[in-house]
């Protein structure tokens, strides 16, 4: 199944990723290129090119932030997309499979890249300036105007997935673990 797997995410990025990625921030259009679904973007690369359009040198809380920043979301997609998988091969359902996880591809793609291109690139300049980050028309401190936009990006997949195992539930309700799932999911989607 896993070299099943790695043929449609290498057919769906062929097909639907654009490769440069632009980002108009404080007048400035930042192009940035988008490497891969689960690596996001060159850590060096996207500094390298913020500093050359942005004219400043970049320091190293600034390089520490996108550094971590960019690890903390690879992690956090590498392990959502390993359990969507794992959960929607319970069905053994080819055709399900294939249509759920190319739709489960489009939202990774869709949504890393909204967060590149409408918060990070301009976290990165505030973080380098010393400034804030406006969020909700509120100044915070970039390091947690961060934490609050990924904790939405991680609740956005959490709802994404407890979806589309409802539905897969519906068509197959003898999958007893797909049940339990469902309820972790409920149980921590209550919580937060």
């Amino acid at each position: 199944m896993e070299s099943i797997k790695i043929k449609i995410i290498n057919d769906f990025e062929k097909k639907h990723i654009k490769k440069e990625q632009s980002s108009e921030i404080f007048n400035i259009n930042f192009k940035w290129e988008y490497l891969s679904l689960f690596e996001l973007c060159s850590k060096p690369k996207l500094l390298a090119y913020i500093k050359k359009i942005y004219k400043k040198d970049i320091n190293w809380k600034t390089n520490n932030f996108v550094n971590e920043s960019i690890d903390q979301i690879r992690i956090f997609l590498k392990s959502i997309d390993c359990a969507f998988w794992d959960y929607i091969c319970l069905t053994n359902d080819s055709k399900l499979i294939l249509n759920m996880y190319e739709e489960f591809l489009r939202e990774i793609y869709s949504k890393s890249k909204k967060l590149v291109n409408n918060h990070f690139i301009s976290m990165i300049i505030c973080m380098n300036e010393g400034i804030e980050y406006t969020l909700n028309h509120e100044n915070h401190p970039v390091i947690e105007s961060f934490d609050t936009i990924f904790q939405d990006f991680k609740i956005c997949f959490q709802k994404f997935i407890l979806k589309r195992l409802k539905s897969i539930n519906k068509n197959y309700p003898g999958i007893k673990i797909l049940q339990l799932i469902i309820s972790a999911y409920e149980e921590q989607l209550e919580i937060i």
